[in-house]
């Protein structure tokens, strides 16, 4: 039978933290290996708990180490300073943080949105799919959906398209902004630009 996810929790990675460690000089290849930037590294070997936590983020998906270095290094400071929780204490586990990552990659969650959800699941642990439907954070990718909107804008937008027609650039970005502005904002960037890209040339 097909194993179950392997799923890290925080109680896995405090017993990693008094029972094995991570050595600086361990940390420092395994940033080099993922090809992140040795010149940041440090401010992750500064910091035991964010590195062990990295350490196990990068053992459930490789993919996103540059995910979680950057989060980490980053966003997550600034939650703790905001908060006064540190990593060890707060509710999110490296699991949570990979699928958070995935999301992104998956088009259903912007970088913006992904930031948001990483801060609420800080303060409270929950299924990151989960957390941000509740949160109504994700994006849509539909792109039945999305092309019935840009045909929209296309119609109730002659002058810009006929400016696009004729070389002006900015025009595109115009109506990239009402689709977006049609969506909430919950649109895709890269599909819409793509769909409208596609039905203007």
């Amino acid at each position: 039978p097909d194993l179950p996810p392997l799923v890290i929790t925080r109680a896995m990675v405090e017993i990693q933290e008094n029972e094995l460690g991570l050595m600086p000089e361990d940390l420092r290849r395994e940033v080099a290996a993922a090809g992140l930037p040795i010149a940041e590294t440090e401010g992750l070997v500064a910091d035991p708990d964010a590195a062990i936590f990295w350490h196990h983020a990068v053992s459930l998906d490789p993919s996103q180490a540059r995910f979680a270095f950057t989060w980490l290094i980053g966003d997550r400071v600034k939650i703790s300073d905001t908060t006064g929780v540190n990593i060890v204490s707060s509710q999110l586990d490296p699991s949570a943080l990979v699928r958070t990552g995935q999301l992104v990659n998956e088009g259903k969650l912007s970088s913006s949105n992904a930031k948001v959800l990483l801060a609420s699941l800080w303060q409270s642990a929950a299924d990151p799919l989960v957390r941000a439907t509740e949160l109504n954070l994700l994006q849509e990718s539909n792109v039945d959906e999305l092309s019935k909107v840009i045909n929209e804008v296309i119609s109730s937008n002659p002058q810009a398209v006929a400016d696009y027609k004729a070389g002006n650039t900015r025009a595109f970005g115009a109506l990239v902004g009402q689709v977006m502005k049609s969506t909430g904002g919950k649109g895709n960037p890269p599909l819409i630009n793509q769909i409208l890209k596609s039905k203007l040339d």
